[in-house]
């Protein structure tokens, strides 16, 4: 069974949903990328696969402010580990036509 099934545990890569389970008081236990350069999300806590199915209703109250706040940090997460691994050299190369 993999970590994303796991009792109290949740995998994302909905950045919404990770701002708002943030907004709710869960930790985020790690912040993952894989090698197509998606990054995901692990929360653990309680009662999270509940608020989850609530998320995707589209019926949650949350503290707008709050929300926010937690989605400009979830962004600034994911730009820090889209950028703190070296990426594969690609195989293009770019044309550069003289200046006339």
């Amino acid at each position: 069974m993999s970590i994303k099934y796991h009792k109290n545990t949740l995998i994302t890569n909905d950045i919404y949903l990770a701002a708002y389970l943030l907004s709710e008081g869960y930790h985020l236990s790690k912040v993952l990328r894989n090698d197509r350069r998606r990054v995901s999300f692990l929360f653990i806590g309680k009662e999270i696969e509940e608020l989850r199915q609530a998320y995707r209703s589209g019926y949650v109250y949350l503290d707008i402010r709050s929300f926010r706040e937690k989605l400009i940090t979830i962004r600034r997460m994911m730009d820090a580990k889209q950028r703190s691994e070296v990426c594969p050299k690609s195989n293009l190369t770019m044309a550069i036509s003289p200046a006339h």
